[in-house]
């Protein structure tokens, strides 16, 4: 697929700049410089090599799906989500019980939207093929995939989700955005203001497992408080959302006086 060769490119660009050989440089200043651009070349291309390989999963993870003996064309959800594309109704959350496909229907989605994917012919011939909407949002979006669950491993444990969920995201656009981004840029919302703004477009969210802290830490008021404050504060109002799609476990409610969590 274009995904696999780009891939194999990039990972040949990374065994050649890893096999660079600086000493021949001419001069003490020349070598300087050289080993400089051979390290910004070389981060830059592990960079990409990484979001390759996360949306070359992605694909897979659908294709796999799709090859089953037993699947449910669900695509139906893509076109209810395109519906919904830079509108006020763009924020959805979905909670259901365990083990009712709701990471399957999150990496469909991000398969479907991400401009690093190229699924063309794992959607022809489902439903979401003959929607009007189809062809104007195939792989046509930006993607931010964030898997809760999985950030809270990553980070040390679930008081540092916030921290955690703002430090990746913030450095993967950053990576891809890096001449458009001012460095006095600090905040994940100035980031994504900023990339957004120079890219022209905004951003597809999607969130797995958004309610972990309710969960895990069912008695910690004070925590629940800040991740829903987090994520209030990432999408209200928020010009770089082009949709958000969260999945999670536990019944919609209000909390506090208001209702930071709608279905």
């Amino acid at each position: 697929s274009t995904l696999t060769a780009r891939q194999s490119s990039l990972e040949q660009t990374l065994s050649l700049l890893k096999a660079i050989e600086p000493d021949r440089a001419n001069n003490p200043a020349d070598l300087l410089t050289y080993i400089t651009l051979a390290q910004t070349l070389r981060q830059k291309t592990e960079e990409e090599l990484a979001a390759v390989k996360t949306d070359t999963v992605r694909e897979k993870e659908v294709l796999t799906m799709l090859n089953s003996e037993f699947y449910v064309d669900k695509t139906g959800l893509i076109s209810f989500m395109n519906q919904r594309i830079n509108r006020e109704d763009r924020f959805v959350a979905v909670s259901r019980p365990r083990r009712f496909g709701k990471s399957v229907d999150a990496n469909m989605l991000c398969a479907y939207y991400s401009r690093g994917c190229d699924s063309r012919a794992q959607f022809e011939g489902l439903a979401v093929a003959s929607d009007p909407s189809f062809e104007e949002h195939l792989n046509a979006h930006d993607v931010i995939r964030v898997d809760a669950q999985r950030l809270i491993g990553r980070g040390g444990g679930i008081g540092n989700l916030v921290e955690t969920f703002g430090e990746e995201v913030t450095r993967e656009v950053r990576a891809a955005w890096q001449e458009d981004i001012p460095d006095y840029a600090k905040s994940l919302q100035q980031v994504l203001d900023y990339a957004a703004e120079a890219k022209g477009s905004g951003f597809v969210f999607v969130i797995d497992e958004w309610d972990c802290p309710m969960r895990e830490a069912a008695d910690d008021e004070a925590l629940q408080r800040r991740w829903l404050d987090f994520l209030r504060d990432l999408f209200k109002g928020a010009p770089y959302v082009d949709a958000a799609y969260m999945t999670g476990i536990l019944p919609i409610k209000k909390y506090g006086q208001h209702s930071d969590r709608k279905s």
